[in-house]
C-alpha cells in the first residue's frame, strides 16, 4: 500500500496543473496534499521586471556614491588650490614683491597639515551632502567586546606590513626606486602631525568610508559593501605606497563597523594604527623596531587566520545575485570616473618626484 501511494503521488506530481488546479490540492490515500501555486508567464515577467528594477537601483546608488566622492574632490581642489594664490598674491603685496614668489612656509609642515585637514573637510562637507538623497538601511547597534576589539586590531598588523612591502616594491619598480613616499614629506613628529593624522584624519576617514557608504551600499549585501567601501578608501589615499594596507585594514574596519554599527571601534582602531605607525617611526634601534613589527605581525597573522573561520555575513533586504555583483557595483560611470580621477591622482603622485 505505501509503495502505490509513492507511485501515485509521483504520477500526481509530474502532472501538469491545469488552471483551476492551481491553489488546490489533490487527495491520496485521505491524505489531503496541497500543490505549490504554478507561476504564470505574466508573474514571471513581472518578478523578472522587479529584479531588473532592484539592480538598476542598486547600480545607481553605487554609481552616484563614487560621483558625490569626486565632486568632493573637484570642490576641494578648486577652494584649496583658490585659498592657496589668495595667500601668496598677499603675501607678495605685503612684502613688496612685483612677481609670484611662493613663501617658505608653504613647505613647513604645520602649512601642509592645514591644507590637508582642510581639503579633507570639504571633501567630507561636499560628499556627505550629496550622498544624502541614497536612502540608508537602518540595522541594530552592538558592543564589541575588549578582547575582540584588540584581535581585530591585531589583525590589521600583518595587512600593514604585507601591504607596505608590496606597495614598496611596486613603486620601487615603476620608477626604477626612484620615487618617495608622499606622506614621509608631509609627516613628522610635530604637534600638527599628531592631530591631523592620529586624531582628525580618521575621524573624517572613518565617518565617509564605513559610515557613509556602508550605511547606503549595505542593503545590497554586506560583503559586497565591506570590499566596495574598502577599495574607495584604498583608491582615495591616491598612492601606491598605502594602497594595499588600506584595502586590507578597510576590509577589517568595515567588518567591524557593520557587525556594530558603531562608529567608534573602527575610527578607535584606526587612530592606534596610525599612533603605532609614528610609534615605530621614534623607536631609535633600527633593530628592535623590525623585531617588533615581525613579532606584531606574526601574532595577528595567526588571529587573522583563527578570526576568518568565525566571520558571520547576514542576509541583506536587497541582496545582489552573485553573478550581478561585479557588474552592478564597478561596471558604471560613477566608478569609472571615480577609478580614473583616483588613478590620475596615484599617477602624479608617484612620479611628481621622479627624477
Amino acid at each position: 500500500m505505501a509503495l502505490l501511494s509513492l507511485i501515485a503521488y509521483s504520477y500526481v506530481l509530474a502532472q501538469p496543473l491545469s488552471p483551476a488546479d492551481l491553489y488546490g490540492s489533490v487527495n491520496i490515500n485521505n491524505a489531503r496534499i496541497r500543490v505549490k501555486p504554478k507561476m504564470t508567464s505574466r508573474e514571471r515577467n513581472s518578478m523578472d521586471e522587479a529584479q531588473q528594477t532592484s539592480l538598476s537601483d542598486a547600480k545607481n546608488s553605487f554609481s552616484f556614491l563614487c560621483l558625490a566622492l569626486v565632486a568632493g574632490l573637484i570642490v576641494a581642489n578648486i577652494v584649496c588650490s583658490l585659498a592657496e594664490f589668495i595667500i601668496v598674491e598677499a603675501y607678495d603685496e605685503t612684502a613688496g614683491l612685483e612677481l609670484y614668489v611662493e613663501p617658505a612656509f608653504l613647505t613647513y609642515t604645520w602649512y601642509k597639515q592645514a591644507v590637508n585637514l582642510a581639503f579633507q573637510t570639504i571633501v567630507l562637507l561636499v560628499a556627505v551632502r550629496i550622498m544624502r538623497t541614497v536612502p540608508t538601511e537602518p540595522r541594530e547597534q552592538k558592543n564589541l567586546s575588549l578582547k575582540d576589539f584588540c584581535v581585530f586590531l591585531l589583525c590589521c598588523f600583518p595587512i600593514e606590513f604585507f601591504g607596505a612591502l608590496l606597495g614598496n616594491l611596486l613603486a620601487s619598480v615603476l620608477t626604477g626606486g626612484n620615487a618617495t613616499n608622499p606622506v614621509d614629506l608631509m609627516v613628522d613628529n610635530s604637534l600638527s602631525s599628531i592631530i591631523n593624522v592620529v586624531i582628525l584624519g580618521p575621524l573624517m576617514e572613518e565617518f565617509i568610508f564605513r559610515k557613509q557608504l556602508i550605511d547606503r551600499c549595505g542593503q545590497y549585501g554586506e560583503k559586497n559593501a565591506i570590499l566596495f567601501s574598502a577599495l574607495c578608501f584604498a583608491l582615495f589615499h591616491s598612492n601606491l605606497y598605502q594602497f594595499f594596507n588600506a584595502l586590507g585594514t578597510g576590509l577589517i574596519l568595515g567588518y567591524v563597523y557593520i557587525r556594530t554599527q558603531k562608529l567608534l571601534y573602527p575610527t578607535l582602531m584606526h587612530m592606534l594604527l596610525n599612533m603605532k605607525s609614528g610609534l615605530m617611526g621614534m623607536i631609535s634601534s633600527e633593530g628592535v623596531a623590525v623585531a617588533v613589527v615581525v613579532v606584531l605581525s606574526a601574532a595577528g597573522l595567526a588571529a587573522l587566520i583563527l578570526k576568518a573561520r568565525k566571520l558571520t555575513f547576514l542576509p541583506a533586504e536587497k541582496q545582489i545575485p552573485r553573478e550581478e555583483i561585479f557588474r552592478t557595483t564597478y561596471l558604471n560611470w560613477g566608478f569609472a570616473v571615480f577609478f580614473f580621477v583616483m588613478l590620475l591622482y596615484s599617477f602624479i603622485t608617484l612620479f611628481v618626484g621622479t627624477g
